[in-house]
């Protein structure tokens, strides 16, 4: 496959940090603040993450990665991170991170490692709890299941050991579930900067649906340049995660598996921070090698619907071959616009 932009690697996304003089230090500051104490929230409140992730965390990490890619456009300059946080909730990019979809993925995750992980502890750990294959055989041969079913919950609920056991086996699932997350947030981002680089603007939903194709397309280029540019961090947040959930086990006093994942990303974010910048620069420049697919895939997909459905919305011949030189100028018109900005790399003072 033909790119856009020279190979993507380690070395390169590094040189294209260090040369980027304004660095991310303000947006990078405000996205750790908020989302370290939406966490500690969390930690008290488990459930408040189902508000904070979609409308705090996710609004704040966006402002982190787009505004100095929006300080470098035309009139840009005053550009300000809650102004980028406020843009999210626009047409233009709400949606964009699929989250719905990322949980989904995430509860596939924890539900089937779950099973996976119990079933394993069934005939291992479980096995060495005193009174636990008594009260299994009971379960399995009664014929009364309702009162024996109320026992052996008594023993699961009551049981110090077992508690334990269970609460691992929670733990490393949720832990699983936010590394498919994180993973789906990592790639969704990479869409996100269309709207940024390129004008005019799309509606998201029309970049989500263009962007299912160019992936598919492309899927060797961009899970090897992916995966080569941030192999690291990937083991970076999967030690770190389990250092969460072994801190919470071993150090605090109640083995807690909810609490135990939220001290994970809370572990996960902080040893992030140095690594956040390289990680919102290899999805630019992941972005741009893959632009000009994007657009020609855009105007590919548009014109497939148009000559689809021009029977059905009273489309002469003429006037489609008329919208599409109307969208091959559009291209390239943003095709010389993307040029400019490649030439234009160091952000304005």
């Amino acid at each position: 496959m033909k790119k856009d932009n020279k190979e993507i690697n380690f070395s390169t996304v590094l040189s294209e940090v260090k040369a980027d003089r304004n660095g991310m230090s303000m947006q990078l500051f405000s996205f750790v603040i908020i989302t370290l104490l939406c966490l500690m929230l969390a930690y008290v409140f488990p459930a408040s993450l189902v508000i904070t992730v979609p409308f705090v965390i996710m609004p704040a990490y966006f402002g982190f990665t787009s505004t100095n890619i929006a300080k470098k456009s035309k009139g840009g300059e005053d550009v300000s991170f809650f102004r980028m946080f406020r843009v999210y909730f626009t047409q233009l990019f709400f949606g964009g991170y699929r989250l719905l979809f990322g949980v989904l993925k995430s509860f596939a995750a924890y539900a089937g490692s779950q099973l996976i992980i119990l079933t394993i502890f069934e005939s291992t750990l479980f096995r060495t709890v005193p009174g636990y294959d008594a009260i299994l055989q009971k379960v399995t041969t009664t014929t009364d299941i309702s009162s024996v079913l109320e026992e052996f919950m008594d023993f699961m609920s009551n049981n110090e050991l077992m508690l334990k056991y269970m609460s691992i086996a929670t733990s490393v699932s949720l832990l699983l579930a936010v590394f498919f997350f994180i993973q789906h947030i990592g790639k969704q981002s990479i869409k996100m900067r269309r709207n940024l680089f390129r004008q005019p603007p799309l509606p998201m939903a029309q970049i989500n649906y263009v962007y299912k194709f160019v992936r598919k397309e492309n899927r060797q280029y961009f899970l090897k340049t992916y995966l080569k540019s941030a192999w690291f961090y990937q083991l970076l947040i999967v030690l770190a995660g389990v250092g969460g959930v072994l801190i919470n086990f071993f150090v605090l006093k109640d083995f807690d598996g909810v609490q135990g994942v939220v001290i994970s990303l809370a572990l996960i974010l902080i040893v992030s921070i140095p690594f956040l910048n390289y990680i919102a620069k290899m999805q630019d420049l992941l972005y741009l090698s893959l632009s000009n697919k994007f657009e020609e895939t855009n105007v590919r997909v548009t014109l497939e619907l148009l000559n689809r459905y021009k029977d059905k919305i009273n489309i002469s011949d003429e006037d489609a071959k008329k919208i599409q030189e109307v969208l091959e100028e559009a291209k390239k018109a943003s095709e010389k616009a993307l040029g400019e900005d490649k030439e234009d790399k160091e952000p304005k003072e």
